[in-house]
């Protein structure tokens, strides 16, 4: 009998032992989602407010450990504390550490810059100096700053800073051009009328509590972290959103926002375009009846020119018809979308909480872009039309630029992309040409490639051929006929894709890209066939003769 007791009580006691008693949590200053309160320096915040009372649910006592971002991850690395909160679940960091299932906040980062800099494009930030959090998501892992700048060729000088706090107050001071943090201590800090906010969030990430791979207990303390946020986001009056309302919310800055801004801007581009589209095609209808007239008036045959006059001008209709068509919908789409959900921000903000906030203020950026990129298209466009387009003469590497474009392009989740060229090809070759219209150039046919082709591949490559260069761009897609062949590089020609529909788009993209070509001394054409894809081919010379750069 009491050889039994003994064992039982050795059971308990190697029992106590693994179960999960205190645990050691690191923190640092990222207010006001957590940091250290000078007056009771003690840990502050959303973070600390659930964390503390999961502490007290599961009767786990509750040690904060504080210090630097990089100081509390290598801790972390080394097993001298359980858990760091605030840390967003990416791939690149699930080799190093364990996640909690279940996600705790959904956070985006913003470029901030001082108040005197008014920033309306990312241009705008080309050769400039912008602050960084050293380690964090958002500087220099995907999707961070680094990618976004580097995708449109912005170079910037970037200053790396321990806490966001004195990166902050870096950009209110005037020492650095603009500043990379997340939204929530970017609104706050706004408050005080020393920083402005831009337009640009970027790279929204899951918020979670990470842990070492070598704790044993890793699996146990996620378990009681996932139940407990489970049951206090299913309860409204729990301490979770008490925290939110408390911390996060009430620092959500009280202005008219620049998103609102932004979208009056786009409005005035889009009025703007339409009227110049106009204008430009009515003075060529005037144009072309003025010479038809004439030309009947010097031809003895009436009948006949008349017939010719009538089928010219029908076909200018068609064109200024199928504009207004396109105008209607790629326009007033996403314009509607925008105008909607900032409706329902303006006049519903207080019944919204911030996860669908941000998730209105994404669509609305998503319609914004895709805005943006119409309205280029039209403006572009009417460049060509206008004749009032340049060509650039700069020293590119073709391999280099080729495989830039490529990694920087936006992929379909449903398509696959590759990258192709001669095994032995020259990747230090020259090419002297007008780099940003050979950029539209590939983007046009990569985006044209996607749109017809729902499942397959599409292929980017280049070869050389004497003193010129061919790139290409294959699918696998829905094919071209040999009638819509003849009339594709035509301006607003669309054709059908699958139940007889057209295809989204207004139908300049391939005409801008002949346009381009042509400007730029190449050549462009196709093969295709139905239901077995395409191939579109551009021959550009690797030097631009200087006298025909300047006559465009």
């Amino acid at each position: 009998m009491k050889r039994n007791i003994l064992i039982l009580f050795i059971l308990l006691y190697f029992v106590s032992l693994l179960a999960v008693s205190r645990l050691t949590v690191g923190y640092y200053d990222n207010p006001p989602k957590i940091f250290n309160d000078e007056l009771s320096d003690k840990a502050t915040g959303f973070w600390a407010d659930v964390t503390n009372q999961i502490g007290k649910d599961a009767n786990i006592k509750i040690d904060w450990v504080y210090g630097t971002w990089t100081e509390c991850i290598d801790r972390l690395k080394l097993g001298e504390i359980d858990i760091m909160i605030d840390v967003a679940d990416i791939e690149s960091r699930k080799d190093k550490f364990l996640f909690s299932n279940e996600m705790v906040l959904l956070s985006w980062s913003t470029i901030y810059t001082h108040k005197k800099n008014e920033v309306s494009s990312l241009l705008d930030f080309k050769n400039t100096s912008v602050g960084v959090l050293l380690g964090s998501v958002n500087y220099d892992y995907k999707g961070g700053v680094v990618d976004l700048l580097h995708s449109f060729d912005i170079n910037v000088e970037f200053i790396e800073f321990d806490t966001y706090t004195s990166l902050l107050d870096a950009v209110a001071e005037g020492e650095i051009y603009g500043g990379v943090a997340s939204k929530d201590i970017g609104n706050m800090y706004n408050k005080s009328g020393l920083i402005n906010t831009t337009p640009f969030w970027f790279q929204p990430i899951h918020l979670k509590y990470a842990l070492s791979i070598n704790n044993p207990k890793a699996q146990e303390i996620i378990s009681i972290l996932d139940k407990h946020i489970v049951s206090y986001k299913k309860d409204i009056n729990s301490v979770y959103y008490q925290a939110i309302s408390q911390h996060i919310d009430k620092n959500v800055p009280n202005y008219f926002p620049n998103w609102v801004k932004l979208v009056f801007a786009i409005l005035l581009i889009l009025i703007i375009t339409i009227y110049l589209f106009n204008r430009i095609l009515a003075s060529k209808v005037r144009r072309q009846t003025r010479y038809l007239r004439q030309e009947i008036r010097e031809r003895e045959n009436t009948q006949q020119k008349l017939l010719i006059t009538k089928n010219k001008l029908e076909g200018m209709n068609k064109i200024k018809d199928t504009f207004l068509r396109s105008v209607s919908h790629e326009l007033l789409t996403p314009l509607n979308a925008i105008l909607g959900f900032s409706e329902v921000l303006l006049t519903k903000n207080g019944e919204i909480n911030s996860e669908l906030r941000n998730e209105y203020i994404k669509m609305i950026n998503n319609s914004g872009t895709k805005l943006l990129k119409i309205v280029n298209d039209k403006i572009d466009a009417t460049l060509i039309n206008s004749r009032l387009m340049s060509i650039a003469n700069e020293k590119i590497n073709i391999y280099d630029s080729i495989q830039k474009l490529f990694n920087s392009y936006p992929k379909a989740d449903n398509l696959t992309y590759s990258l192709q060229f001669p095994a032995n090809v020259d990747k230090l070759k020259i090419m002297i040409t007008d780099y940003d219209k050979l950029k539209k150039i590939v983007i046009h046919l990569l985006d044209n490639a996607s749109k017809f082709t729902d499942n397959g591949e599409i292929t980017l490559g280049f070869e050389y051929e004497d003193d010129r260069v061919i790139f290409y761009v294959k699918d696998t897609g829905i094919g071209i006929s040999e009638r819509d062949r003849e009339t594709i590089f035509q301006g607003f020609t669309q054709i059908e894709g699958k139940k007889d529909r057209l295809s989204e788009g207004s139908g300049l993209g391939l005409a801008i890209v002949q346009a381009l070509v042509t400007s730029m001394q190449g050549e462009i054409w196709v093969k295709s066939a139905l239901t077995k894809g395409s191939t579109f081919f551009v021959k550009l010379p690797l030097t631009i003769a200087s006298s025909q750069a300047r006559d465009d």
